[in-house]
């Protein structure tokens, strides 16, 4: 091995040593950092519309999305998907949580608009818990860009088939966040 092969290896496995120590330093927590900004964004933007009389504060529909939100903010620093797969294997409560339905919660709304609204919120955060696991994982990254294609094309011809497997995502996600909220095991309710 010459000086040149030598030099370029080192440097190689410094850029690996620099990536690693960037990936697992600085970008998960700009990750959950943005994630958070981003949901407290939404929780203010629903906030405002129940201020300027959109939406009732008592209305279930508001209280619903608001705690969910306020959930996600919770849960975004733990949000990875070992932590999403040992949930999965380890939780022994299988049963679907009854009050999770968004499509249950907008459904008795007169107002359409309002309704979708609602439910944008909600999916809108699942995207983005979603999204914060796929990128702070190495492993979900690199399967995510072998598998993308291949995606896509079925949700293309299979709409009614990729519609479920994000509404289940989306209920797997919830339950996730509900078994790591901490506050519902240290605040007495009345």
């Amino acid at each position: 091995m010459n000086a040149n092969e030598f030099v370029n290896q080192i440097e190689v496995i410094a850029s690996i040593m620099i990536f690693i120590w960037f990936f697992y330093g600085p970008w998960q927590s700009f990750v959950v950092d943005t994630v958070r900004q981003n949901l407290f964004e939404m929780r203010d933007k629903l906030f405002l519309m129940a201020a300027n009389g959109n939406v009732s504060f008592e209305s279930g529909e508001y209280k619903f999305v608001r705690e969910k939100l306020n959930m996600f903010i919770r849960y975004a620093h733990a949000a990875t998907w070992t932590h999403l797969l040992s949930i999965l294997i380890c939780d022994k409560n299988k049963a679907p949580d009854s009050s999770f339905d968004i499509e249950t919660v907008t459904s008795a709304m007169s107002d359409r608009i309002l309704a979708n609204a609602i439910k944008g919120f909600y999916r809108d955060a699942v995207v983005m818990i979603a999204v914060a696991l796929v990128v702070r994982s190495l492993f979900l990254l690199i399967a995510m860009m072998i598998t993308l294609p291949v995606t896509l094309v079925f949700s293309l011809f299979d709409a009614a088939r990729t519609k479920r497997f994000v509404s289940s995502s989306a209920r797997i996600l919830d339950r996730d966040a509900r078994l790591s909220d901490t506050t519902r095991f240290s605040i007495v309710r009345n």
